[in-house]
């Protein structure tokens, strides 16, 4: 997957799209629906121009494994970056998608806090904020993903009040990190 990743970094001119096809191809076949292959696979055909295939490949995993968080998440983000189709229709595609899934999640959540930025409407911020409430039940691990994760929504997308609201609650769980006491 790194080497992959490596390749796909070379100046477009000296990558060599054999051998990322067949290492693609060589790991899906073992496991064909992993979202972190999908998602370099989706990468791979988006700098192809082909991400209308990258879309149907998601789709189909996350149909055959419906449960899978990460692929739900996946389909929603390759909605939101596949530039064949109208933003409006995707935005909206990604929405529907997300409202039929009928569960709770730090990856849904987020996937729901992408579509909203994508939107561009106003009151990004406060929704982002209550985004991040009723976790109570979660566990530190999924509190801390949702956190971090609508932190940096928040923040790239100029709501720096609420990104530090946000911020601080995941300081909350975790008062001895210094990774976060530093980020603070």
């Amino acid at each position: 997957r790194i080497a992959i990743r490596r390749e796909m970094e070379r100046p477009e001119a000296t990558r060599d799209w054999s051998s990322i096809d067949n290492s693609l191809e060589a790991e899906l076949a073992k496991n064909p629906h992993n979202a972190e292959l999908l998602s370099i696979q989706c990468d791979v055909l988006r700098l192809r121009n082909r991400s209308g295939e990258g879309l149907k490949l998601v789709r189909a995993a996350r149909e055959a494994r419906p449960e899978d968080d990460s692929l739900i998440a996946l389909e929603v983000m390759q909605l939101l970056l596949d530039g064949s189709t109208p933003e409006a229709d995707n935005i909206a595609r990604a929405q529907e998608l997300l409202q039929n899934i009928g569960r709770d999640s730090a990856v849904l959540r987020l996937s729901q806090a992408r579509v909203e930025a994508s939107r561009g409407e106003g009151q990004l911020g406060p929704r982002l904020l209550e985004m991040s409430g009723n976790v109570s039940n979660w566990t530190v691990a999924e509190r801390t993903q949702l956190f971090e994760g609508l932190s940096r929504i928040a923040a790239a997308n100029g709501c720096l009040d609420e990104a530090l609201k946000i911020h601080e609650a995941n300081l909350n769980l975790q008062p001895d990190s210094i990774e976060l006491l530093l980020g603070r």
